[in-house]
């Protein structure tokens, strides 16, 4: 589940027979649910999961896993898709790679994502990527010999940070109006 920017909408995925969808509700209860991802209509099974609103409110993108009821063989592409028009951009990886949607950077053009790659290999684990939308570039940003690097965070302005030479804030000092 994920809140619109604007807290005024939920979106979230409903398991069905066939398998999940993407759905959108308004937050107060008020009017119909709205049914996002369209129909599946294929013999294999399709997962629809981990959606994430951008930051103008404008697109959600969601992790889309079609694949055979036994998972011998599958894909995974990343769904970025406007609320309003329904339309949908693919964007596909390899075969046989797992596509964990992080969140959106400080724009509707760029993304951080988890991403594994040759999944049947005895080595493979999850590393994080930054994703130019337009330009469909990945970067790597962890590149893990070992182990999985997993759900990015990514939070919009400065932070402030105290050097190790210098002494902390006290930020009842800060506040303070007198």
């Amino acid at each position: 589940m994920a809140w619109s920017p604007n807290s005024k909408q939920l979106a979230y995925e409903h398991e069905g027979p066939k398998g999940e969808n993407i759905w959108i509700v308004n937050a107060d209860g008020r009017g119909d649910r709205k049914q996002l991802s369209p129909a599946h209509h294929g013999g294999t099974i399709l997962w629809r999961h981990e959606v994430s609103w951008s930051p103008s409110g404008k697109y959600i993108m969601y992790s889309e896993l079609e694949g055979t009821l036994d998972w011998k063989k599958f894909a995974e592409r990343l769904i970025v898709q406007n609320v309003l028009t329904g339309k949908r951009e693919i964007h596909d990886f390899p075969v046989d790679s797992l596509v964990g949607v992080g969140c959106w950077m400080e724009d509707d053009s760029t993304v951080l994502l988890y991403i594994q790659f040759d999944v049947h290999a005895p080595d493979a684990n999850y590393d994080i990527y930054r994703y130019d939308l337009g330009s469909r570039q990945l970067t790597n940003l962890t590149n893990l010999p070992k182990g999985n690097a997993l759900y990015p965070h990514w939070v919009a302005g400065s932070l402030a940070v105290s050097p190790l030479e210098k002494l902390t804030v006290r930020w009842g000092h800060l506040k303070r109006t007198d």
